[in-house]
């Protein structure tokens, strides 16, 4: 049973991620929750490999909010259809900015009940 209660994108509002030392993108989160998220890359990551991103979020047409966090690659598995990488991470450290980004999303949605903060 999971822990944290998923938030799912679609297209039109992807979270994009940048790694922050590199400055380089590193793909999309197809989903988060206060415990993590997971990353559709065209690369993949190795398991334990620790990584400073950047979170892209969009507010409106070209402008978008920063959230920086620290996550941990749990797990990396390639798409046989897009041939993607679909790569679960963990937070690494406790992240305010990440965790009131999650429930503002959640109240949004209507989910504030069940949200665990």
């Amino acid at each position: 049973m999971r822990k944290h209660r998923r938030l799912t994108f679609r297209q039109i509002d992807r979270i994009h991620v940048v790694n922050i030392l590199s400055g380089e993108p590193m793909g999309y989160i197809a989903d988060l929750s206060l415990g993590g998220l997971r990353l559709v890359s065209p690369s993949p990551l190795a398991p334990g490999a620790c990584f400073e991103i950047r979170l892209e979020i969009p507010v409106r047409e070209g402008h978008f909010r920063h959230v920086d966090i620290h996550i941990v690659c749990q797990w990396s598995r390639k798409d046989g259809t897009s041939g993607r990488f679909h790569i679960g991470c963990a937070l690494d450290r406790p992240a305010p900015a990440f965790t009131e980004m999650v429930a503002s999303m959640h109240a949004s949605l209507g989910f504030a009940r069940s949200l665990k903060v």
